[in-house]
């Protein structure tokens, strides 16, 4: 039987094994520590900063104190791979759950809920909505060690944030990224034995609008090294740093407007559900359907049955029974380098949500913190 690639939906799981021994650990990951001897992980997800970005901003000495530790044998870095769709919505709630969408719901920019679709994004949730897996919070209270969170706080009251982290009190936020050390050692110093989470978005934000690799980039890039050489354990406490990834970002050759469609099929949805690259609708008559993708794409669309992309293990397992509520019968998926947009403003310049290595493989860097302040 062949090994399963290594995912960030293994991430939690290793890191409470980590730190309760009696937790299962993944197969597929080797950290650096042992089982026992760490007293906390941090899981930073720098969202959209794919392996291949990393592995550029090492070699155009972009992140100078990442490479030292490298060299000198304190960081290991690995090439994981993230889930699909590759999306945010779908890769935290991986992470933040250790499994994957078939199981816990997400399965593109909208969740399960009984029997219909509700987009994680726009909103509103339905109250007392939850994952169909238990949450990080839930995950660390059974393997009796702590969970904290920091975000920006610009995203605090978000629906997704609020699915993902059902305990507002164990999240602590940031204003600018500038100020990310300062609030993330304010967390590790009162010495909490267990999972502290960092999510930062800035890769990620410029990546869509104006591509990877150039100036705000490199910027960026730089930016996050300082805040690496920053952080700091409380001392005699063992505390470990991982950096991940919820997807890399190719250039967009372009994309299919929604509108357009919409304009050619006016029984179908008015908002699509979003499902990578494709999207998910209900459609009358197959062949009405196909001669209007015709009439309004500039590349092949193919028209996968939903039933047949979930049968295909692409969501994962399927044993949970989270697809009874469909999305749509019909998956819609544009040639690679294509998307869908419902609106000439809803375009990015580079974008994810596609299969190939640069959206799937993501960094998982392993480093042990430097000692630092004492407990006040």
């Amino acid at each position: 039987m062949t090994s399963r690639a290594a995912t960030i939906a293994d991430l939690v799981p290793a890191a409470l094994h980590l730190l309760n021994p009696n937790r299962a650990a993944p197969s597929v990951l080797s950290p650096q520590a042992s089982a026992g001897d760490v007293d906390q992980v941090i899981i930073w997800l720098i969202d959209g900063f794919g392996y291949d970005q990393l592995t550029t901003a090492l070699e155009q000495g972009l992140m100078p104190h990442l490479k030292q530790q490298l060299q000198g044998g304190l960081a290991h870095v690995d090439a994981i791979q993230t889930v699909n769709p590759s999306m945010t919505p779908v890769a935290l709630a991986s992470l933040l759950t250790g499994s994957e969408p078939s199981r816990h719901g997400i399965v593109g920019q909208v969740i399960y809920c009984e029997n219909a679709a509700v987009d994680v994004l726009r909103g509103p949730l339905p109250d007392n909505l939850r994952l169909a897996t238990p949450e990080i919070g839930e995950l660390a209270d059974e393997a009796g060690v702590t969970y904290d969170a920091v975000l920006q706080n610009n995203i605090l009251r978000g629906p997704l944030t609020s699915l993902l982290h059902q305990r507002p009190e164990a999240i602590r936020t940031y204003i600018r990224e500038s100020g990310i050390a300062a609030v993330l050692n304010d967390v590790l110093i009162k010495r909490r034995r267990g999972i502290v989470y960092l999510y930062t978005s800035g890769i990620d934000a410029i990546n869509h609008s104006r591509g990877a690799y150039q100036m705000e980039w490199r910027a960026e890039v730089e930016s996050l090294d300082r805040t690496i050489a920053q952080m700091q354990a409380p001392n005699e406490f063992k505390s470990w740093l991982w950096i991940t990834a919820d997807h890399g970002h190719v250039p967009m050759k372009g994309v299919i407007l929604y509108s357009d469609l919409k304009a050619r099929l006016p029984e179908i949805a008015d908002h699509p559900a979003q499902i990578g690259t494709a999207i998910a609708i209900d459609a009358p008559d197959r062949d009405a359907l196909h001669q209007a993708l015709a009439d309004i794409a500039p590349v092949p669309v193919d028209i996968v049955p939903l039933n047949d992309l979930v049968s295909s293990g692409y969501f994962g397992a399927t044993d949970l029974g989270v697809f009874r509520a469909r999305l749509g019968e019909y998956v819609l998926r544009p040639a690679p380098g294509w998307g869908w947009a419902e609106s000439p403003g809803d375009a990015h310049l580079w974008s994810h949500g596609g299969i190939s290595p640069q959206e799937m493989t993501v960094p998982w860097v392993q480093m042990p913190l430097p000692i630092g302040r004492s407990a006040s």
